[in-house]
């Protein structure tokens, strides 16, 4: 009964309505009753917006832990403010219990009426953090009426908003995680596309050291006086030539349109250039970022690192050239590489399925992080079929084709995946973006000190560049 009488408790200030029942009967108990149906309604929306078959990503309970302990927090500094203790359980209970509520009012918004209007994705996006947002403030406001009713009006509605803030806002930025995720494996898998090993497995990884050697003595240097840009590509599948097309296109695009000429190092698993170029791997990823750190100014110059493969639900990027034994990359390992290498200004992005797990570890004052993908969310374009993924061709071929600028580019490309998906009924995989502080003011500073080329066609390989195996699916 205290549990139907904790929802029932919060359901009235969404409404505009007060509480009846008296504020002290709100204790440590109803509190841990708000607790359990928050996360209830956060892992039901998860259980909706996921494709069989599910599964369950047990560390998402931390946000909700994380949730519960916030709301108490606010709770407890709104009551010594108020020099009322007594009421710390009963304001963060209230909190939940309503944000239960407003979760609940939001599935339909979300799902059905924000969908139907003419708005893009990114407009989409913002009115529904908006809406979130006013209606915690409605809810708060009359909480805030019911616990503190002899105070002033103007009083009580800077203190609802000041809690709506306190309360959202880390939320949005470092909130629960989705308890369910698409647990169907990657399609079509790896294997399927591996052609027979045309190489010496042991020659090829003897020479890595010297292919990378190589591939930074050609690095030129920092230019003193201007912000440049060095650009770092990671093919990590070596069974699909996609992986193979998206890092020599940015090859070819960062040259000839944003001013990076021999500041570019490829790394990519393909039969056909185990000669030419060093393999996609972990170890040469920390060799190479540890080599550029070498021939830029760490206080002026931008890496933008690009890592195109599959992606687990686990968030590992897929690395493989068959027969040799590479390991997978995680976000951890790129984060670690990157620091480990004193690389301050950078530029990360992530085309891949799941790719939005890399995020956190990434994220940053001085770091724009892109990705192809929710934390929970496949993407689309892989397969012997596509010579581009969906995200690499939206946000490379057509973003930063038309623009200069990367955060305009994923605009671009989030909007152009959203229609794509939405015309093939496919689940959304949601994009993402996060941008640091003063990474944004120091990409403008690089875009002033040139003029960019004209757009870069792409130019598919034909059947005769593919390797046998694909040329056959083909």
């Amino acid at each position: 009964m205290e549990f139907l009488r904790t929802l029932l408790d919060g359901a009235k200030p969404v409404f505009a309505i007060v509480p009846r029942r008296p504020a002290r009967w709100i204790g440590p108990s109803s509190y841990w009753f708000a607790v359990l149906a928050f996360a209830l309604a956060l892992a039901l929306d998860s259980w909706l917006t996921t494709t069989d078959p599910r599964g369950v990503m047990p560390y998402a309970v931390h946000g909700f832990a994380f949730a519960g302990l916030l709301a108490l927090l606010l709770g407890q500094l709104a009551a010594l403010a108020w020099r009322r203790p007594a009421l710390a359980f009963a304001l963060a209970a209230l909190l939940l219990a309503s944000q239960f509520w407003i979760e609940v009012l939001m599935w339909p918004i979300e799902r059905w009426v924000l969908p139907a209007t003419p708005l893009s994705d990114t407009a989409r996006h913002e009115a529904e953090r908006n809406l979130w947002f006013v209606l915690s403030v409605i809810a708060l406001r009359r909480i805030v009426d019911y616990l503190e009713p002899d105070r002033g009006v103007v009083q009580r509605t800077l203190a609802a908003v000041a809690l709506a803030a306190a309360f959202i806002v880390p939320l949005m930025l470092i909130g629960p995680l989705p308890l369910f995720h698409s647990a169907a494996p990657r399609a079509p898998l790896p294997e399927q596309a591996v052609e027979e090993p045309s190489f010496d497995p042991e020659v090829v990884m003897g020479g890595q050291e010297r292919l990378v050697d190589a591939a930074l003595d050609a690095l030129a240097p920092h230019r003193p006086g201007q912000v440049d840009l060095y650009v770092v590509a990671f093919g990590g599948d070596g069974g699909e030539r996609v992986f193979r097309n998206e890092v020599e296109y940015i090859e070819k695009l960062f040259a000839s349109r944003f001013d990076a000429a021999g500041r570019i190092i490829t790394l990519a698993n393909a039969p056909a250039t185990v000669d030419a170029r060093p393999l996609a791997t972990r170890a040469n990823l920390r060799r190479v970022l540890r080599g550029v750190t070498g021939r830029i100014d760490p206080a002026e110059d931008i890496v933008l690192l690009f890592l195109t493969s599959h992606g687990s639900a686990d968030h590992e990027l897929y690395v493989a050239l068959e027969p040799l034994p590479l390991a997978q990359v995680t976000p951890g390992d790129i984060a670690e590489a990157l620091d480990d290498a004193g690389i301050e200004w950078r530029i990360v992005v992530v085309s891949a399925c799941y790719s939005g797990g890399f995020i956190p570890a990434l994220a940053g004052p001085r770091t724009l992080a892109i990705t192809a993908a929710r934390s929970d969310r496949a993407s689309f374009g892989c397969g012997v079929e596509s010579d581009f993924t969906w995200f690499g061709r939206a946000f490379f071929i057509e973003g930063l084709n038309r623009t200069d600028s990367p955060l305009r580019a994923f605009a671009h490309a989030r909007d152009r995946i959203a229609r794509q998906e939405r015309d093939g009924k496919l689940k959304r995989s949601r994009p993402q973006i996060s941008a640091g502080a003063e990474i944004e003011a120091h990409i403008e500073r690089w875009l002033a000190t040139f003029e960019p080329g004209p757009p870069v066609p792409f130019d598919p390989p034909s059947d005769a560049e593919l390797p046998a195996v694909e040329a056959r699916e083909r």
